[in-house]
């Protein structure tokens, strides 16, 4: 039996089991599993399961946490050039608001989120979703609401600033726009990461955005293309581009955007998949057919971070070999990481690149150049797919964007072309 100078000295350098130290997330790992958490989508698509979504605190007190990035979804509504504080929806884990306002005011969920931090784990705050009211009218109401939210959640104190989380820090945010104009965010943004370098402590923020797998998406493109970001999301489902379509699988041409024409020349793209058969319209494959598009698209794309699943509770409550979808992912990303491939030539010759030890599931198709199997290009929205009415968004896309929305306009032909240009990542805005 070791003495208890021993066993102190063990503890000290985190060697007993259950005392390892955590292990803190890398931005530049191609293993990582991010779960959008907060909105209870099994609970919506299972009516015996509402509110069954397990809090942060008890996914982050497991011995085993599948999870690397945590995004909280969702801040839906803006209020920018008002008076009046955002608002949020995290479903049934918060309800309770700060006195005559519609904010939340959510202790237990920022007791989570420190719980969580403590373990290695980062977790962002979504901004938009499927149902709210949000957008800009110009780009000084985008840098005035990144200071609003840099007092709300990150490192600012402003005095008049109420904070739902209390003094947690978040560790930065995510933009899941489904409607309106850009107008505003290239700003937000760039305010935002003006707000992290000089004022955040040497604390480590990231700017994280979730767009569909179309080819320009219709609505986020043009704040892709021109400001940072460290991660994007690629929803690869409910569009023609999803993995129940592997002949229009296109993950190669955000590797392209990644590699060539981000302005985070080192963003990382993450495969964004349903955590379960009800967690989107479309999209959803069984654990093999996942595992081989895992596989062979870490092969053969630099830019690939990892995994993205809407949303954590789908994840956890879909079984694989006895286990869940999250633990059965997270283990498969990180046994098998393998090395950094060089990003595919331009010569055509991607088979090159491929890992000689090619995955037990045949590798998905490589869309052929222009998609000509397809009769109908124009980008559909991510819908929802709801049973009777939830009262919370199920998967990321609304059927239309809220008309109340500020919007861009654009001529008939302008988004004719839009849709059309897969490969040459142009913008006729007006």
């Amino acid at each position: 039996m070791p003495s208890k100078v021993a066993i102190a000295l063990l503890a000290a350098l985190g060697l007993l089991v259950g005392s390892a130290p955590a292990r803190g997330f890398d931005i530049n790992s191609r293993s990582n599993l991010v779960n959008y958490w907060g909105q209870d989508s099994f609970g919506v698509t299972h009516a015996q399961a509402k509110g069954s979504e397990k809090t942060l605190e008890e996914i982050c007190s497991r011995d085993e946490i599948s999870q690397d990035v945590f995004v909280l979804a969702f801040l839906n509504t803006f209020n920018a050039g008002t008076d009046k504080p955002p608002t949020l929806d995290f479903s049934h884990q918060c309800t309770t608001k700060f006195p005559n306002t519609e904010l939340l005011q959510c202790p237990d969920i920022a007791r989570g989120i420190r719980k969580c931090q403590a373990r290695g784990k980062v977790v962002l705050l979504s901004l938009g979703g499927a149902v709210g009211l949000y957008g800009f009218k110009s780009d000084e109401e985008g840098r005035q609401f990144a200071d609003k939210l840099w007092n709300m959640f990150f490192a600012g104190r402003a005095s008049n600033e109420l904070r739902p989380l209390g003094d947690t820090v978040l560790d930065g945010i995510d933009l899941d726009i489904e409607g309106g104009s850009p107008t505003g965010y290239v700003a937000m943004i760039e305010r935002l990461r003006e707000l992290y370098n000089a004022k955040g402590g040497g604390k480590r923020y990231y700017i994280a955005a979730a767009p569909q797998c179309t080819v320009p998406d219709f609505y986020m493109q043009p704040i892709l293309d021109k400001t940072w970001f460290d991660m994007v999301f690629v929803q690869f489902y409910n569009n023609y581009c999803g993995l129940n379509n592997p002949q229009s699988f296109n993950f190669d041409l955000w590797d392209q955007w990644a590699r060539t024409k981000a302005i985070n020349k080192n963003t990382k793209v993450y495969l964004g998949v349903p955590g379960g058969p009800t967690a989107a319209g479309a999209g959803y494959v069984g654990w093999d057919q996942l595992q081989g598009f895992i596989d062979t698209t870490r092969a053969k794309y630099s830019s690939f971070g990892g995994v993205m699943m809407w949303d954590a509770s789908q994840a956890m409550n879909t079984q694989v070999n006895g286990i869940s979808l999250a633990q059965q992912t997270s283990r498969h990303l990180k046994s098998s990481s393998g090395p950094v491939h060089p990003s595919p030539p331009q010569d055509g010759s991607e088979e090159d690149n491929v890992e000689k030890s090619t995955p037990k599931e045949p590798s998905p198709p490589r869309p052929s150049p222009g998609h000509p199997e397809r009769q109908n290009p124009r980008p559909r929205p991510h819908r929802p797919h709801h049973p009777p009415k939830p009262t919370h968004s199920v998967s990321h896309r609304p059927l239309t964007p809220p008309a109340s929305l500020p919007q861009q306009e654009f001529e008939p032909d302008q988004v004719e072309d839009m849709v059309e240009m897969d490969e040459g990542w142009e913008y006729l805005l007006p």
